[in-house]
């Protein structure tokens, strides 16, 4: 019986939701991309002594997948890598997905992806961290179904959205992620309360951001117009609610907005923020990372790729 389990997976960008108006029976729904880098790696193991955790989240997670599958035993989880919480990077969702498939595995239980999902509610308003874990590089989910009476927004969906597509992106697009130290995201019921707020956004917006993603987006990265992407990326990015979501962020994050603007014409901010991000097309430029980090002070910066793979699970 294996008694130790590895297990990596990528942050996702989740660039914005589709349709966040809700008028015609469905909600939601989304466009992001998962990352190389920062990638998060757990070491789970069952151990005979009193179970051990790195991060308190990992204790509190395991104790809900155990009461939920039934699971026995005591295990020891550890991090191995560094772990950015509340920075827009859906970083709970990966873990709760990563602990799951750990246990599940060590104990011979095949659960799927999608089943790990119901059972613990994950992905009940955004795809795009489901399909990072999943299937990885670019990723958009088709939200959900509306019941009758529900009010979309304030009461999420009891099933995970369907993920449409996971596409391979060019490798010679590069990805720039900044990561300002000590900033974190709204969550739970401030966030929940937050979309409440600004919701339902203008049809006129949800219509624009399904053309920019199929009409702009998908063919500029099937055609490798790097462009044109950019360019459906920028109309995208002012639409919906991401023009909320860029309003509630600390100075700092519009400073490196700006700044990544002035460098690579586009900037970003992933879900609410603080992280932002940038692109670049390799064959037409190189980038120093040293250089970044010098005009990103106080921030974790990394130059990576869209990540076209899924979880990666070893032992």
């Amino acid at each position: 019986m294996n008694n130790q389990i590895r297990i990596e997976a990528g942050y996702r960008v989740h660039i914005n939701s589709i349709d966040m108006n809700g008028s015609l029976r469905r909600a939601c729904g989304g466009i992001g991309f998962s990352l190389e880098e920062p990638k998060i790696k757990l070491v789970i193991e069952r151990v005979t002594d009193e179970g051990t955790y790195s991060h308190e989240i990992l204790r509190n997670i395991t104790g809900v997948i155990k009461r939920k599958w039934g699971i026995n035993g005591k295990y020891r989880i550890i991090c191995t890598s560094s772990l950015y919480s509340h920075v827009g990077l859906g970083s709970e969702t990966q873990l709760n997905f990563m602990i799951a498939k750990g246990l599940l595995a060590l104990n011979n239980m095949n659960v799927s992806t999608y089943e790990i999902a119901k059972t613990l509610n994950l992905a009940n308003t955004s795809g795009i961290g489901y399909g990072s874990f999943d299937g990885g590089g670019l990723i958009i989910d088709l939200g959900y179904p509306l019941r009758p009476g529900q009010k979309p927004f304030a009461e999420h969906s009891d099933i995970p959205p369907q993920v449409v597509m996971n596409y391979s992106a060019p490798k010679n697009w590069k990805v720039i992620i900044i990561i300002p130290n000590n900033v974190k995201s709204l969550s739970g019921k401030i966030e929940n309360d937050f979309y409440e707020k600004i919701t339902p956004v203008d049809m006129k917006d949800a219509q624009e951001i399904c053309y920019d993603i199929f009409m702009g987006i998908l063919p500029s990265m099937k055609e490798n117009k790097f462009d044109n992407f950019l360019y459906y990326l920028s109309r995208m990015s002012e639409l919906g609610t991401k023009r909320y979501e860029l309003e509630i962020n600390e100075r700092i994050t519009t400073e490196i907005l700006n700044l990544l603007k002035e460098e690579f014409d586009f900037a970003g901010m992933s879900s609410l923020g603080p992280t932002c991000y940038a692109f670049f097309d390799e064959h037409e430029r190189q980038v120093n990372l040293r250089h970044l980090s010098k005009k990103f002070p106080n921030c974790q910066v990394f130059v990576t790729n869209i990540r076209n793979r899924g979880v990666q699970i070893y032992g």
